[in-house]
């Protein structure tokens, strides 16, 4: 029996099941080429001069607005976070239910002039996250969310973008550790949000975007995933 999984946590549940299975991890390689220094500064510029973000450190979220994303507290952490500084702003980038997102912003007395929401053709999506400066991805601890790869934190340090993950999100938490390339908040709440700002803002003033994007392109890289994909398909028909 032979299975392909997408990371390190995945495959030892797998194991767990059935010693016996040949497991191969294949990581989601998604971006082919990654993007030069001069075509990252030069669509940063342009998308925050757009969204008059120039000046703002840029919370970003991009993805879709299914209740296990955690937007609430997303927004809950950002709220607690722009009361201790004054720079911060939020883009959300998503294709649906829009207004019920902005519903949360109000809801929680943000004003207009600290967030936006977009939605957005798929082809500019890099760009509007490069505007960015952290990109958040957190989940609620579960076995699906153990075992998973999320495309979103691939994106996001493609963009070269800093991450503010959660824990228990496949072996993101180790790559983010190991790599310095964001925070891992151990609950989602204040408190804990507290204690790494002061790392995080140390993080942003030192953040080399490029270096993040070609750390990105060493960790998931698409030519190896795609002839493991080949490989997989080659023993499959012997």
């Amino acid at each position: 029996e032979s299975v392909v999984v997408v990371s390190e946590p995945f495959a030892e549940y797998v194991k767990n099941i059935n010693p016996q299975t040949k497991v191969s991890i294949i990581k989601n390689s998604i971006v082919n080429m990654a993007i030069g220094e001069e075509n990252y500064k030069n669509a940063r510029h342009k998308y925050r001069a757009r969204l008059g973000i120039e000046n703002k450190k840029v919370w970003i979220y991009s993805g879709s607005a299914y209740k296990w994303q955690l937007i609430p507290q997303m927004i809950s952490l950002f709220k607690y976070a722009s009361k201790l500084e004054q720079d911060l702003h939020f883009l959300v980038i998503c294709r649906e239910n829009t207004g019920e997102i902005e519903q949360i912003f109000k809801k929680l007395d943000l004003s207009d002039d600290m967030y936006t929401i977009l939605s957005v053709k798929a082809e500019e999506v890099m760009n509007y996250l490069m505007a960015g400066d952290i990109g958040i991805l957190l989940r609620e601890h579960s076995i699906i969310n153990e075992v998973s790869d999320p495309l979103k934190f691939v994106e996001y340090l493609h963009a070269g973008l800093l991450v503010m993950i959660s824990k228990h999100i496949g072996d993101t938490e180790d790559l983010v550790k190991k790599h310095e390339l964001g925070i891992v908040l151990e609950s989602i709440d204040n408190r804990e949000l507290k204690k790494y700002l002061g790392p995080l803002n140390m993080m942003l003033k030192n953040r080399n975007p490029l270096k993040i994007i070609n750390k990105a392109n060493a960790l998931y890289k698409f030519d190896h995933s795609v002839k493991a994909y080949s490989d997989c398909y080659q023993d499959l028909m012997s």
